[in-house]
């Protein structure tokens, strides 16, 4: 009660000349307009994983669910990139 379902198509692209991991639960976080973190939600109709190495040139796209109140506003999907020793991060506003 008080919570939905919300899912979120990603995809990402390689552009870079090694092999990239991606996973749905070390990389992508949402939370909403008051800084909370969104509970990552598993469910088994979700097309494709946004979980696995993507090769080269190639890319991977898949869904993310998360339980979002329903009343949960301005929510963001921050994305964390790590790169070699480095991380990179960002932000993706949902409307």
């Amino acid at each position: 009660d008080g919570y939905i379902y919300y899912v979120i198509d990603v995809e990402v692209d390689n552009n870079s000349s090694e092999s990239v991991p991606v996973s749905s639960i070390m990389m992508f976080n949402l939370y909403d307009g008051q800084g909370y973190k969104q509970k990552i939600a598993v469910l088994t109709d979700l097309k494709g994983s946004m979980d696995g190495e993507i090769l080269p040139g190639n890319k991977l796209r898949g869904e993310i669910a998360y339980e979002v109140p329903v009343n949960a506003k301005n929510l963001e999907m921050w994305v964390e990139v790590p790169v070699k020793l480095d991380t990179a991060m960002f932000a993706v506003s949902i409307k």
